[in-house]
């Protein structure tokens, strides 16, 4: 048995790799400070029953979660109580050693640049069937929760990806967080490291050449991630990816700028806009040119197929809500966004100018003036179609308080605004004054 390494800094006093008949290969691993917490978080990932078909030496989805099947404890001779663990060694490279041995020496080799698009990409792959199997709502799910390159192994000859350092996921089983937590680690604060000298303490240095380094292991990671989801929904998952690494704080903002130059370049090549209604991401509407696509988790783009998204209009979900399909239906008059986990959202779509939709409606014989309940179904906006509900332009109906307006129409005349209310009745508004819509009042409940 020999020492392996000593890491002062962190939470490992001591590592011994050991090497048993049959040249099996085991991990001991000393705890440094509060081993009792540490040893109680492995246990819990161990014991968490949706974590098992990942625990090593199983693995699902080529992704293996490195976790000690042995706890041993003794007393110096100092009469301190020491703390190992026992675990398999992970096969592979460490991620660092790429990125540190290979790259950082032979920025501009073919073979490293074909080595690591392979590496990031699997990687990607894994993360997604992982991110995927736990995903609860908003994009929230278990995380690593110190997934930098030192904690990441890879094995060439089988593909698989192996995580080590997992007493940081039992510290997050109880509560799903964002994944953006895990990828702004292993983009962003894994590129640096401190050295931790006297004379250098705090000081960040970055381990590789950004402008080399983002533009082979961006793309790659994302193919491989949006990859693992079906045609529809890789579009949310791809802008949601994109939210995670420039959203938030800008402590990285040379390098978020870098890695938005590389992803506009990507966007180009894996959701390039297209017209027909075979072609993926779109669906027009039947009998007219408009087309929709999603731009988000919950938002869809609608837009005339021949002004290449100008003048574009969106819908959004509320808080928390994830679009998987959307479509048209009832042969064009309405928009509907099927939620994941079930339900849906509509929106009325009768009217022929895409920029009026919001369950908008036309006044009979004065196609001018329309009318549009919005989507906090307490009021009803009427304006003229040339005015673009512009402030000053526009008659605001509320209806009754405490009740929710279901849906909105002119009577056939056009002399009244009729509201549907949620739980039945209806909320009348007189329009027969044809010249001046700002005039109109309300009558009375029905």
């Amino acid at each position: 048995m020999t020492k392996e390494q000593e890491i002062a800094p962190w939470n490992t006093a001591q590592l011994f790799r050991v090497t048993c008949r049959g040249d099996k290969k085991y991990i001991l691993k000393e705890i440094k400070k509060e081993p009792w917490k540490e040893i109680g978080r492995l246990k819990d990932v161990c014991n968490y029953g949706r974590l098992a078909p990942y625990i090593d030496p199983k693995g699902k989805d080529n992704l293996k979660v490195n976790v000690p099947f042995a706890y041993v404890s003794y007393q110096d001779w100092n009469g301190r109580k020491r703390f190992l663990v026992i675990m398999r060694e992970a096969k592979g490279i460490l991620l660092q050693e790429l990125m540190e041995e290979k790259f950082r020496k032979h920025p501009d080799s073919r073979k490293v640049k074909k080595e690591l698009t392979q590496v990031y990409r699997d990687l990607g792959a894994a993360l997604a069937g992982f991110y995927k199997t736990f995903v609860h709502s908003d994009f929230r799910t278990i995380v690593h929760g110190d997934l930098h390159t030192g904690n990441i192994f890879y094995d060439k000859d089988s593909r698989i990806i192996t995580l080590i350092d997992n007493e940081s996921i039992g510290r997050k089983l109880g509560k799903f967080e964002h994944m953006s937590d895990d990828l702004r680690f292993l983009f962003l604060r894994s590129l640096f490291v401190k050295k931790w000298a006297l004379e250098d303490l705090g000081k960040k240095w970055s381990l590789v050449d950004i402008e080399k380094w983002y533009p082979i292991v961006i793309p790659s990671f994302f193919r491989g991630f949006i990859e693992k989801f079906p045609k529809h929904e890789r579009t949310g998952w791809f802008y949601n990816l994109k939210d995670c690494l420039l959203l938030g704080k800008r402590e990285y903002a040379r390098e978020q700028k870098c890695i938005k130059k590389v992803l506009s370049i990507l966007e180009q090549e894996l959701l390039k806009k297209q017209s027909t209604k075979k072609q993926r991401g779109f669906r027009l509407k039947r009998g007219f040119r408009f087309k929709i696509s999603l731009a988000g988790r919950n938002c869809i783009k609608v837009h005339d197929s021949n002004n290449s998204g100008r003048g574009h209009k969106e819908y959004w979900g509320r808080s928390g809500e994830w679009f998987g399909k959307v479509c048209f239906e009832d042969n064009g008059k309405i928009l509907v966004a099927h939620l994941k986990g079930g339900g849906k959202r509509v929106w009325d779509s009768s009217n022929k100018d895409v920029h009026e939709w919001e369950r908008a409606v036309l006044k009979p014989n004065k196609p001018d003036i329309i009318a549009v309940l919005d989507l906090s179904k307490d009021h009803i906006k009427v304006y003229r179609r040339e005015h673009r509900g512009q402030s000053g332009n526009v008659k605001i109906y509320g209806g009754p308080e405490g009740k929710k307006i279901k849906r909105i129409e002119f009577s056939k005349d056009g002399k009244r605004l009729i509201g549907h209310l949620e739980g039945g009745g209806t909320r009348t508004w007189d329009s027969s004054d044809d010249s001046d819509y700002k005039n109109w009042g309300y009558t009375d409940f029905k």
